[in-house]
């Protein structure tokens, strides 16, 4: 218990799914959570909610593209709580469609939102860490940064997200600043459940545990990277998957697509987690 206790911390994308269930294992262990998102309604109400239910919490509004409201968000959060001490990374958008097929526009937006916007949330908070004399960064990666993916623009952001927690790692290590990177696999949350029941069940029979994640499990881990208790490690990779990427991911989603769920995982829409 207690494992944050006294920290202040960002989390952005932080409206639902394992953002929102990472704010509220944060405060549940004596964290000061800032819940940042797009969402404005769904954001307020979780912070508001955590605030009840959980800890100390209050939402911020934060399009993760922008840098001027990075500098907004990270000058407020410091001087109302004296420093930041932790950021997760967990906005994120998704698009599914083939390298031939995909719309470059939409494709920029999925780079922009799982890429540069870490790159932005990392450049804003370091120097506020450094004043601190340390600090925790997790970057919410995916399973794709470890495999190939149906989807270029998701896993080409993703595998860059995942090279620019190494070189992060290295620069920021000298001055006590640790960033991971986690990789989760299929976890309940709403961008699965976007891809529809069949997708859920295939993803069960081809994952070892035979069940999806859920939110808290991967806030768990997130949480632990965030705290003290995990403080030498330092550019890792933490897979949440529940044994997936231990066979052939590719296989299974060829498996996936044969058995009539094509259609749905070379959706053009939008999902977020």
């Amino acid at each position: 218990m207690n494992a944050v206790k006294g920290k202040v911390a960002i989390v952005t994308g932080a409206a639902r799914g394992i953002g929102a269930a990472t704010a509220g294992w944060l405060a549940r262990e004596g964290a000061t959570v800032i819940v940042t998102d797009v969402l404005h309604d769904a954001g307020t109400a979780t912070a508001e909610r955590i605030g009840r239910d959980e800890g100390r919490a209050a939402y911020l509004p934060l399009d993760v593209t922008d840098e001027a409201a990075w500098a907004t968000v990270v000058t407020e959060v410091s001087r109302v709580h004296d420093g930041i001490d932790i950021l997760v990374n967990n906005a994120g958008v998704n698009l599914s469609a083939g390298v031939l097929d995909v719309d470059l526009a939409a494709a920029d937006r999925v780079l922009r939102v799982n890429l540069i916007g870490p790159w932005l949330g990392m450049r804003a908070v370091v120097p506020y860490m450094r004043a601190r004399g340390g600090g925790a960064i997790v970057n919410v990666v995916s399973g794709a940064a470890l495999t190939a993916s149906p989807s270029p623009a998701y896993g080409a952001s993703k595998w860059a997200l995942r090279g620019l927690t190494y070189t992060a790692a290295q620069e920021f290590g000298p001055s006590g600043i640790r960033v991971n990177a986690v990789h989760p696999g299929a976890i309940r949350t709403d961008m699965a459940a976007m891809a529809g029941r069949a997708v859920a069940a295939a993803f069960e029979v081809v994952t070892p545990s035979r069940r999806l994640g859920t939110p808290d499990e991967a806030a768990a881990v997130i949480g632990f990277l965030s705290s003290d208790a995990a403080a030498f490690v330092n550019g890792a990779d933490v897979v949440i998957d529940g044994g997936f990427l231990t066979g052939s991911p590719m296989v299974a989603i060829t498996a996936l697509k044969d058995t009539g769920c094509g259609q749905v995982l070379d959706s053009t829409r939008e999902v977020r987690p």
